[in-house]
């Protein structure tokens, strides 16, 4: 609106307005990046809880008694809220040059008023409509970094407390178990498939690595799995042991 408005005037006017709405839309990236940084952080937190608590949980609900550790090392929990925080901020950066652009343009008469609002509009939109085939930006990214990083953080914690329950439960195994609807990669509904209860191979042993796509993988969002295999991968790795089957 202010743009607008500066629009009508003189350009020496409009000049001013821009100065003033430049350094208020770096202010506001800055603020969206902290906020989805302090987000994206009590997300994982609570993404890795989930985690180490899952088995536990699940042992406990067999009657499975197992003297878990209190504690476990946090390093990759404050790794990945170091790394999504930087992300995040991407995001917002690159949206304010996106917008900064967009606002230059109109006050140097590149474009209508109604042009540039609906342009910044855009830009900033967070409700994107999911049939269309271009999300909103700040949208889309971050849903995809919080959904990924938050599995990735749950997998992990989860295999932490799996290769502790190995410790005191001879012949542990896991299983891959896929989200079970039609938006599972064709890898690893295989995946999912093969090594099940009654696959083939079926469950195999804790310490052992499943093999998707041809990658070797302790699990879901294993980091030394590609892209291709791991984003936006909803999978889980389930203990499992063949005493349990009964």
């Amino acid at each position: 609106e202010r743009l607008a408005a500066a629009m009508n005037r003189d350009a020496a006017y409009t000049a001013a307005v821009l100065s003033t709405l430049v350094p208020e839309i770096d202010r506001l990236g800055i603020s969206l990046g902290n906020r989805l940084g302090r987000q994206i952080g009590d997300a994982l937190g609570t993404a890795w809880g989930l985690g180490i608590d899952a088995l536990p949980a699940a042992m406990a609900a067999g009657r499975i008694e197992i003297a878990f550790g209190l504690s476990v090392d946090e390093r990759l929990l404050t790794v990945a809220r170091e790394f999504s925080a930087e992300r995040v901020k991407a995001i917002s950066d690159d949206a304010v040059a996106q917008i900064t652009r967009q606002v230059r343009f109109g006050a140097l008469g590149g474009l209508p008023a109604t042009t540039v609002m609906a342009r910044v509009r855009e830009i900033l939109r967070t409700q994107p409509d999911r049939r269309a085939k271009r999300y909103g930006p700040i949208a889309s990214q971050a849903e995809r970094i919080v959904r990924n990083e938050m599995m990735a953080v749950y997998s992990y914690a989860n295999e932490l407390r799996q290769r502790e329950a190995r410790e005191f439960v001879p012949g542990l195994e896991k299983y891959w178990l896929t989200a079970g609807d039609g938006r599972v990669r064709d890898s690893h509904i295989s995946a999912g498939i093969r090594y099940r209860p009654g696959g083939e191979p079926g469950p195999i042993a804790q310490s052992a690595d499943y093999v998707v796509m041809g990658e070797r993988l302790f699990g879901p969002h294993d980091p030394r799995g590609s892209a291709q295999n791991t984003v936006q991968c909803r999978c889980r790795s389930v203990a499992w042991h063949p005493e349990w089957a009964a």
